[in-house]
């Protein structure tokens, strides 16, 4: 029993490190409130599902 619980904190200590960089989305940006663009396979941050930087000088509004 020691050696499965062992075996499970092992994994589990391994799966969580692993990070994940190839998360995109199509991203809606704003200038001033009214008008939108669009910018395609925007790399984001998978767990914050923010851009890493933001395009065209915008506010970054959400994925599409």
């Amino acid at each position: 029993m020691k050696k499965i619980l062992l075996l499970l904190i092992v994994l589990t200590a391994f799966s969580c490190s692993k990070e994940e960089t190839d998360c995109k989305c199509d991203a809606k940006y704003t200038i001033d409130g009214v008008s939108y663009y669009y910018v395609n396979n925007q790399p984001i941050n998978c767990e914050t599902g923010q851009p890493f930087e933001y395009v065209g000088g915008g506010f970054f509004v959400k994925c599409n």
